[in-house]
């Protein structure tokens, strides 16, 4: 009897080791899906924002020329 009871508390303790191990993996696996998530996540909005400076650099070199041709064609209205 004593035979028995051992090892059933061996075969408990390996069960238990294996659940354990499960656990971890599945966490493991879990986050790692979790980071590649919020990695897509983030180049996703790197790409947005940097499109969005993009449209900014140009409306302000548009904006810039705007304003130089301005001060240019009222520099030639106040000579005439």
């Amino acid at each position: 009897m004593t035979y028995s009871s051992s090892s059933t508390s061996t075969k408990k303790v390996s069960v238990l080791n294996s659940v354990d191990y499960s656990t971890e993996s599945g966490y493991r696996e879990r986050r790692l899906i979790e980071l590649k998530r919020r990695l897509r996540v983030l180049s996703c909005r790197r790409d947005h924002l940097e499109g969005e400076l993009k449209a900014i650099q140009t409306a302000l070199i548009t904006l810039e020329r705007q304003t130089k041709e301005y001060e240019a064609y009222q520099d030639l209205s106040m000579r005439r």
